[in-house]
């Protein structure tokens, strides 16, 4: 008699959209070690090199990690590769691919449909209407977007009641950071869209289009009321549906203007997000496709010079820049951010003067609007400016006027762009002392809001201040794969801002300390600058030497350091999972930390940066 199996819809852990998988680091994976296992369990021979590796971690990131779902395209290894397998899904559908299952299990647990179809007939009706709705979302969403996809009919504490019993039955999951996050795997969300017709699919497309086209305008005017960093993470969350948003927008002519406003609520997360090109793509298209819609064209027009030009592109940027002044009209807004961009490409183009001109126009634009966006943007500019032209003392009050801006209104992005500039300016007047103390700063700040961009340009600072030729080179690599990542090259900056920041004498890609340096994550890259920049590489020193830690929180510590959950810490040190919660309390309060994904990170960073010192 076959036992019952239980199978557990949790997910294992997948490799990251960013991840170099090969045949070594495929095997660091859960996911990925549970696929190898069951292929080679009914496959002998199965082996895995680079390319079959890289398929498999494709693989386990399309199945999202779901155990039951990885043992069910394991068993298509007897006649399939990895690579197969990724194809088949794509072309076919998960339901097809992965629809047999151990002929001797249980009727329910024979294929991928049998089990989630038996898992709904589980559900309440509430339950149900609520998978339905969910299965529009593409990213990990919170109750507020699913109270509005779901409409009415669905009330609290209804739909409270109905997430929580899908939580549950493992239909959804959840995580939790400074917001809880409710995601569906793409499993049961396919389960639910085969059976919506179409009419039901549209009404719920529909809401999700509103709700998310509110939350970009909701968002915009967060992030400069003090609210920045979890703005930041808010976008990167929910990205993929704001992308589902537009895409519905730009459909239809009449919600073309909707796109628009869309495209341009996210003009921080292109620059900082390391999208420069999505984003330029999303403005250009949706320029084509609005018309006789002069206000929002005209923000459109500035906001795609602004990208324009931090793509290299000052050509079309001055195109924008001319039709945006041939429309703008009255609209004040769109005339001073006109008279900042406008500003922006001169300073691109070393027009020195022309950009100051601009610049000033813009700030008293501005000013009399009372915008610290328009303000901030245009005020480190001006910083720049100013100190290549030789005009310290103007930079030096520019840049204190900016910091008192940025203080006023609980800004972080702006300051961290006027940190930036003054160490340009420092560096510019030979003040090397000065120019390390405000990289060093401005590389804390943009690892708060992990701006892409921002930190390639400060690290583009902080490379040459750096004084240990070995160390140099560790930031070539560092750079490189910054300015990869923000999708932006420091030749778009022009001339004069690239001779005062660009390398010295660059590693070549090749020398070991290159590598190391382009193999650091940014956390770790960023303290690795910072510690450079000090000259304290001989005294980085453990957290844990301090920290007073008993001995049961030590070993607590040294396994969050490995990345642990509390579950598999339990498991380990044969403790129940609330003392396993309480020893990592102790171990926060000691470390002066506020989550456990922060303990990993100081004690791996440690780790890696210092076998990584050359």
């Amino acid at each position: 008699m076959t036992s019952e199996l239980t199978f557990s819809l949790s997910p294992l852990e997948v490799p990251p959209e960013d991840a170099i998988v090969d045949s070594v680091t495929v095997h660091r994976y859960a996911a990925a070690k549970l696929f190898i296992e069951r292929a080679s369990a009914c496959a002998p021979g199965f082996a895995v090199d680079n390319h079959e590796a890289e398929a498999i971690g494709l693989l386990c990131r399309r199945l999202d990690g779901l155990p039951l779902s990885i043992e069910l395209a394991a068993a298509r290894a007897r006649t399939m590769t990895a690579r197969h397998i990724l194809s088949h899904l794509r072309a076919t559908g998960l339901f097809d691919v992965l629809a047999q299952g151990d002929p001797s299990a249980p009727d329910r647990h024979r294929g991928l449909h049998e089990v989630i179809a038996w898992s709904r007939q589980m559900c309440t009706d509430v339950e149900r209407s609520v998978w339905d709705a969910m299965s529009v979302f593409s990213a990990p969403t919170g109750i507020e977007a699913v109270r509005a996809v779901v409409g009415p009919d669905v009330c609290s504490p209804a739909l409270e009641l109905a997430l929580d019993g899908l939580v549950g039955k493992a239909v959804i999951g959840v995580t939790r950071d400074d917001n809880v996050w409710f995601r569906m795997p793409l499993t049961t969300a396919e389960f639910a869209r085969v059976l919506l017709n179409g009419s039901e699919r549209a009404v719920f497309r529909e809401r999700h289009r509103r709700h998310f086209i509110q939350e970009a305008q909701q968002l915009e005017e967060k992030f400069w009321a003090g609210e920045q960093s979890a703005v930041v993470k808010r976008l990167r969350v929910q990205f993929s549906d704001f992308s589902d948003a537009w895409d519905e927008c730009i459909r239809q002519q009449v919600t073309v203007p909707e796109a628009a406003m869309l495209v341009t609520g996210l003009r921080y997360l292109w620059t900082m997000g390391g999208a420069i090109a999505t984003g330029r793509r999303w403005l250009n298209t949706t320029l084509e496709r609005l018309v006789n819609e002069s206000k929002i064209r005209a923000d459109l027009l500035w906001t795609a010079a602004w990208i324009d030009a931090l793509s290299g592109d000052r050509e079309s940027a001055q195109k924008h820049l001319q039709e945006c002044a041939s429309i703008c009209g009255g609209n004040s807004r769109a005339r001073a951010w006109w008279a900042t961009w406008s500003g922006t490409v001169a300073l691109f183009a070393s027009d020195l003067t022309r950009a100051k001109d601009h610049f000033s126009d813009a700030l008293e634009r501005h000013d009399r609007r009372n915008d610290p966006e328009g303000q901030l943007m245009t005020l480190f500019q001006a910083i720049l400016v100013a100190a290549l032209l030789g005009e310290s003392a103007h930079a030096k009050d520019l840049m204190t006027r900016a910091l008192q801006r940025s203080a006023e209104v609980g800004d972080l992005w702006g300051q961290s762009y006027a940190i930036w500039a003054g160490s340009v300016a420092a560096l510019q007047d030979h003040d090397q002392k000065t120019a390390a103390e405000l990289a060093m700063a401005g590389l804390r700040q943009k690892q708060i809001l992990s701006d892409r961009l921002g930190t390639a340009l400060v690290a583009a600072v902080a490379r040459n201040l750096i004084a240990d030729p070995s160390h140099r080179r560790v930031a070539d690599g560092i750079l490189a794969r910054l300015w990869a990542e923000a999708g932006v090259a420091l030749s778009a900056f022009g001339e004069r801002i690239e001779a005062v920041v660009k390398p010295l004498n660059p590693a070549g890609e090749e020398t070991p300390e290159f590598i190391q340096g382009n193999e650091l994550t940014l956390d770790e890259a960023i303290d690795y600058l910072c510690i450079s920049l000090d000259g304290t590489h001989p005294t980085f020193t453990d957290p844990r030497k301090n920290a007073k830690l008993t001995s049961r929180e030590a070993e607590v510590a040294e396994l969050l350091g490995e990345g642990k959950s509390n579950k598999e810490i339990a498991a380990e040190l044969v403790l129940s999972p609330r003392t396993v919660e309480s020893h990592v309390e102790g171990v926060l309060r000691k470390f002066g930390l506020r989550s456990r994904a922060q303990v990993a990170a100081v004690l791996a960073r440690q780790t890696r940066t210092i076998s990584k010192l050359p």
